[in-house]
């Protein structure tokens, strides 16, 4: 017994030394690398690594060196400085090389080891500030890009009051270049205000209230969220938004009339590049350039792909009154737009709804629900009518709106209640109708949940032009 006891301290001993071994990438068979490539790596981290103030006051230009462990599950640990540049940079570099968990873990021997990694940190010229006093003098062009002082695109010179953090203390003077002269613009107040729950923001208001300048967001903690540049006439610059730990989790970057997102998952994988839908010379729909799944393996590129992706418990079950299941989407691109046939089916299958588009523009969509023997089609138009914010969001404001009737509670009733209306071109709905019938508490109940969504409806088109249309709705009474 004794004998057996020692050799399994002694297999458990030698598994955790083997465990704990850290390897140098020369001595693996595969050497640890970041999911999806060096690339994204170096995207991650250019995004991340935010400059110290007073290193930018400096105009530090220089190189550290970090390094960290890849554990076998491929997170890092133990972010040391290897090669030293000052202080402030130090930490900022171990800080943000820290937040990134998505690698590819060493293998030797078949198995993930530990292996020891290296990445360097560079620190660029941001252009001089000249700080003193609790004071910044700041120049920058018409794009809110920061620009040296005797740059001649500087077409804006701005004094504010901030500390060594950056953050401002007090007012902003605004001067604006006209021709070889400054000319004072106004002076602006510092306002920190109230923002969303538990957060601040810090910002400049002029005289007509207008936000100018850098722009922070604080927590409750005073942990960075957000911080963007915005200009007089609105115009918002290269913004980032933070999670609780500091970690960018959506780049957005301004180009002419729109915005591109670059989102990351929770662990630094990059997860997407996409443009929002926005107006030009007409609508433009939402596009696609470029999707990840959390492995790395990018799904979409150049704006040609198809997407699988789950939402867990995400929404309400049309068949189990009040359970929250999830719902997968399948999603195709051509040139960064939705193209042919997208699903989404929730995972007891009490709802599969099948939309057609054509160049990112939706042309016809089709419903199956649990227990009806039809599959739903709404073609009758060149645009069927739709509910703001699209199917998922209807079924989930008839799902919340719902005051189950009390008379069907402990009942075999279950099923659908039909319930037809017309859509008027201003999308309001009239002639509300009881189709088909459950049972009388059942209908005015269904009834009155639609009647509740007036307004919330966008027209059929015939030609291009808005017409009144007749819409059949189910609504579904699960057995409770």
């Amino acid at each position: 017994m004794n004998r057996l006891l020692v050799f399994i301290l002694g297999l458990l001993y030698h598994t955790a030394s083997a465990q704990s071994t850290t390897y140098e990438n020369y001595e693996v068979d595969q050497p640890a690398e970041a999911r999806g490539g060096q690339a994204l790596l170096d995207k991650f981290m250019s995004t991340n690594v935010r400059k110290p103030f007073l290193a930018q006051v400096a105009n530090i230009n220089g190189l550290v060196v970090v390094q960290g462990i890849v554990e076998p599950n491929g997170r890092i640990a133990e972010v040391t400085v290897l090669k030293s540049l000052r202080p402030d940079c130090d930490h900022e570099a171990v800080r943000a090389f820290s937040l990134f968990n998505a690698w590819k873990p060493a293998l030797k021997n078949g198995q993930p080891v530990r292996q020891r990694v290296t990445y360097p940190v560079r620190f660029v010229p941001t252009g001089p500030l000249q700080y003193a006093n609790g004071r910044v003098l700041r120049y920058y062009d018409r794009n809110m890009v920061l620009v040296e002082p005797f740059d001649t695109t500087a077409f804006y010179r701005a004094e504010s009051f901030t500390d060594t953090l950056g953050y401002p203390t007090g007012p902003l003077h605004l001067w604006k270049r006209h021709g070889k002269r400054w000319r004072k613009e106004a002076d602006l107040e510092f306002f920190p205000e109230a923002y969303n729950t538990g957060q601040t923001l810090l910002i400049y208001r002029m005289p007509n209230f207008a936000g100018f300048g850098p722009v922070f967001i604080h927590d409750a903690q005073r942990r960075l969220v957000s911080d963007y540049l915005q200009a007089p006439d609105g115009r918002i610059g290269l913004r980032l938004d933070r999670d609780a730990n500091g970690m960018v989790t959506r780049r957005t970057d301004p180009v002419h009339s729109y915005f591109v997102y670059t989102d990351w998952y929770p662990n630094g994988q990059i997860k997407s590049v996409w443009i929002p839908p926005h107006r030009t010379d007409k609508p433009v729909p939402e596009q696609m350039l470029a999707y990840w799944d959390s492995t790395g393996q990018q799904l979409v590129s150049e704006g040609n792909g198809a997407i699988r992706f789950r939402y867990p418990k995400s929404w309400k079950s049309l068949r189990q009154y009040g359970q929250l299941v999830d719902q997968t989407n399948e999603n195709r691109y051509e040139r960064g737009f939705r193209e042919g046939l997208t699903t989404g089916i929730l995972a007891d299958s009490s709802y599969w709804i099948g939309e057609v588009y054509k160049a990112g523009v939706l042309q016809s969509w089709m419903v199956v629900l649990t227990g009806s023997p039809d599959t739903l089609r709404y073609t009758e138009t060149d645009k069927s009518p739709q509910f703001m914010g699209g199917l998922d969001r209807l079924s989930q404001v008839l799902a919340d709106r719902m005051q189950y009737p009390t008379a069907l509670v402990g009942s075999s009733v279950e099923g659908y209640a039909l319930v037809g209306f017309t859509v008027l071109i201003d999308g309001k709905i009239s002639d509300v109708a009881l189709v088909k019938g459950l049972h009388p508490a059942a209908d005015a109940e269904a009834l009155r949940v639609v009647q509740r969504t007036n307004g919330d409806w966008q027209a059929a088109q015939q030609q291009g032009r808005p017409v009144a249309s007749r819409f059949i709705l189910p609504v579904f009474f699960p057995k409770k």
